[in-house]
């Protein structure tokens, strides 16, 4: 199991988006957290995106202002998600 936590620092430059895709081709990452996001939501095609076309489930928390906002994704293919909580 691998995964990666990363302080992304706002989420809107496309090269964030690239190395994240590759990271998880690359390094078959079975879950994804990323901090201070600065969006509160995301298209499913810019999901599929980012976890290479892989069955991830995905929850987002929203930003207050405009600093915050976390985005996690679990492969659903290495856990069994019963429920998710804040």
């Amino acid at each position: 199991m691998k995964g990666v936590f990363w302080n992304v620092n706002g989420f809107r430059d496309p090269k964030k988006h690239r190395f994240l895709s590759d990271l998880t081709k690359e390094q078959n990452l079975s879950f994804i957290a990323l901090s201070e996001t600065v969006k509160r939501d995301f298209s499913s095609a810019f999901l599929k995106n980012l976890c290479a076309g892989r069955d991830f489930l995905w929850h987002v928390k929203a930003p207050h202002g405009r600093s915050g906002g976390m985005l996690m994704g679990i492969d659903l293919g290495t856990f069994d998600i019963g429920a998710i909580d804040e």
